[in-house]
């Protein structure tokens, strides 16, 4: 996922985090039809949420934290899910922080749907 969005090493944690999360709501378990999300707690999960890792998005800022003049959203990476609250981890390059929040609106991401466009956007995308 890191070399995928050429992120870098140190946000791996993230990463594990956010693999763990989907897998435990899209992945399979031991009983056929459900996933390990709905084994535990008894009900499905919406997954209508979900975004692709390392996707460009932009996190609105406060009132109360900006003056008149100031930007209302920052610009970052989408790097993971909150655990805590309904929302969003997203990191800041620029100042190498990590803002978890549930006003955030995400850039349209590419989606690869066969190998042969994957070959494509590969090769337009070297030198």
């Amino acid at each position: 996922m890191l070399a995928a969005k050429e992120l870098p090493k140190k946000l791996w944690a993230e990463a594990m985090l956010t693999a763990s999360y989907v897998l435990n709501r899209t992945g399979k378990s031991s009983v056929d039809g459900k996933n390990p999300y709905e084994l535990w707690y008894g009900r499905r999960r919406a997954i209508d949420h979900m975004r692709i890792f390392g996707t460009e998005c932009f996190i609105h800022v406060p009132k109360v934290k900006r003056q008149k003049w100031d930007l209302k959203s920052t610009k970052g990476l989408m790097i993971g899910y909150s655990g805590e609250k309904n929302g969003y981890r997203v990191w800041i390059p620029g100042t190498n922080t990590v803002y978890q929040s549930h006003d955030v609106i995400f850039k349209a991401e590419e989606v690869v749907t066969s190998r042969a466009e994957f070959v494509t956007l590969s090769h337009s995308q070297t030198i």
